[in-house]
C-alpha cells in the first residue's frame, strides 16, 4: 500500500527504512517496535521524517490507529499492490 501528501508527487524519493539490525533479546530495534505496536511507530515516523510517501504492508491498515495516523498527516492512497499479482524475475 502506497500512501503520499498530495502536494508532494512526483519527485525523487529519499527512502528511509526502519532497522532491522540483529538484536540482543531484551533489545527493541525498528522492525520489532513496527510489528508490535504499529500505530506507534507509524505515528512517530511521520512526526520525525515528515515524509511525502509512506509504503505498508496492507495488514497494518487492518488497524484503525495507523489508518487515522495517516488521515491526520493528510496522505492519501495512490497505489495498492497485492504481491500475488507482483511478477518477480530472478
Amino acid at each position: 500500500m502506497v500512501y503520499f501528501k498530495p502536494q508532494s508527487f512526483p519527485r525523487n524519493i529519499p527512502i528511509k527504512f526502519p532497522t532491522c539490525s540483529p538484536y540482543e533479546e531484551n533489545e527493541i530495534n525498528d522492525s520489532k517496535l513496527l510489528f508490535i505496536n504499529p500505530s506507534y511507530f507509524i505515528h512517530n515516523w511521520v512526526q520525525e521524517y515528515q515524509p511525502s510517501h509512506v509504503v505498508l504492508y496492507s495488514e497494518f491498515l487492518e488497524n484503525e490507529q495507523v489508518v487515522q495516523t495517516l488521515k491526520e498527516n493528510n496522505f492519501a492512497e495512490v497505489k495498492f499492490y497485492r504481491n500475488e499479482h507482483l511478477n518477480f524475475s530472478l
